[in-house]
């Protein structure tokens, strides 16, 4: 069930695997969080669902529109994103060298 939400509410901007990886996460500035890692992985399930329902930044307020045991069940889905894949999905037309 979680996944199925996550799928719904949470995929077009954080990506399929969590990453911010999507057209419309990566035209963010600053960029989704990224879920697969510990830093957001490791937070209290309680403060992910507050930024959810209540918005932070450029995301929306979940819980203008979205059940809050649905908020509860999609972020329950997170752990599961732990080391997925990741791919940018437009290819950078500069990189920076590193020095």
């Amino acid at each position: 069930k979680g996944q199925k939400l996550y799928a719904h509410y949470c995929m077009h901007c954080h990506g399929e695997h969590g990453d911010g990886r999507t057209m419309v996460g990566e035209s963010f500035n600053p960029a989704p969080p990224d879920f697969r890692t510990s830093g957001t992985l490791d937070q209290d399930p309680a403060d992910l669902f507050t930024m959810a329902f209540d918005g932070i930044g450029v995301m929306l307020a979940l819980g203008k529109f979205v059940d809050p045991a649905e908020i509860y069940l999609a972020i329950s889905y997170l752990p599961t994103l732990r080391d997925a894949p990741s791919a940018p999905v437009f290819k950078p037309k500069y990189v920076e060298p590193l020095r």
